[in-house]
């Protein structure tokens, strides 16, 4: 275990590499109010590098299609080590597309 901590220790992270999307960039600076999503920016940054010490993950540099995992099985109660359930509670309100759209702006962030 130490062996694979040391590894990805040194790892360095790279830029996301997808197009950005203006409904993801909506959702991720101001949520939405009619579905009771909030801003994912408020626990992610505005440049998704996370809140470490409140345990919210960075998101930038991430891989579009590991992103759409980790949502997607929040969604659907496959993951649950978020704190209190916040982003599981998140998630569910989150439609096929709202996921696609966000997706898309998170992984282009760098």
């Amino acid at each position: 275990m130490n062996d694979l901590a040391a590894y990805f220790a040194v790892q360095k992270s790279t830029p996301g590499t997808s197009e950005t999307s203006e409904v993801g960039h909506k959702i991720y600076f101001g949520g939405d109010v009619n579905k009771g999503i909030p801003a994912c920016v408020a626990c992610h940054g505005v440049n998704g590098k996370g809140m470490a010490q409140v345990g919210f993950p960075a998101i930038a540099g991430q891989n579009a299609d590991y992103l759409k995992k980790q949502i997607t099985t929040f969604r659907d109660g496959s993951r649950a080590n978020d704190n209190n359930n916040m982003m599981r509670n998140i998630a569910i309100k989150l439609s096929d597309s709202d996921i696609e759209s966000v997706v898309k702006y998170m992984s282009s962030l760098k």
